[in-house]
């Protein structure tokens, strides 16, 4: 079960559940992980002239912000990753949408290599028909396309892997019915406005 959710503050959610009757047969019962791939194109401010950005935090200093290359990335615990916009606003900051991650495992090395793909948007490869049962699709030509290059005046296109790791209680809770349980990531909006805006949320007392 598929599940998008758009706050008034520009939040976009993203989950996955998975559940239903429990599988028969020789594998029934055992762990596993299931693979959800999202392709993400987030254009901020313009189609083109974004860039992918790491950032590294370091306590109270300022997160640190490098550029992404093109290609596969893991994605380190407590790591940030944002597309921003190359034009900077007045004050010096750059909108950008910040992907926060929510795997509850890692990559496996085999079916799974890595976190997060980099890779310029070309819709004739974009529609992700040729990802199979595992990402190496991702990796030899979706990131790697001859002659296309990110960032300056190309459009960014961004693959996640949400995986979900399941171990299955059907000896207890999950005996007859297996109860949706949902893994998913946020994209949050940074530095496009200037101010908060004025009633926003529904609160009591009402927020500013």
């Amino acid at each position: 079960m598929h599940r998008w959710e758009l706050f008034e503050d520009g939040v976009i959610a993203a989950s996955v559940g998975v559940g239903g009757r429990p599988a028969a047969g020789p594998v029934a019962g055992l762990p596993h992980t299931h693979h959800h791939y999202y392709r993400l194109d987030p254009d901020v401010a313009t189609i083109g002239g974004n860039t992918v950005q790491l950032g590294t935090r370091g306590g109270a200093a300022a997160t640190q912000w490098q550029n992404v290359a093109r290609g596969a990335h893991a994605l380190e615990p407590g790591s940030r990753l944002r597309v921003a916009s190359e034009a900077p606003k007045p004050n010096g900051l750059l909108r950008s949408y910040e992907l926060l991650p929510g795997s509850n495992i890692g990559p496996d090395g085999r079916t799974s290599s890595a976190d997060l793909w980099v890779a310029p948007y070309r819709g004739n490869l974009d529609d992700g028909y040729e990802v199979g049962t595992d990402d190496s699709v991702l990796t030899s030509r979706y990131a790697a396309e001859t002659g296309a290059s990110v960032g300056e005046e190309n459009d960014v296109s961004l693959w996640y892997a949400l995986r979900q790791h399941v171990e299955p209680r059907t000896a207890g809770e999950e005996h007859r019915i297996v109860p949706y349980r949902f893994t998913g990531f946020r994209l949050d909006p940074r530095d496009f406005l200037d101010d908060t805006p004025n009633r926003l949320y529904r609160t009591s007392p009402p927020s500013p």
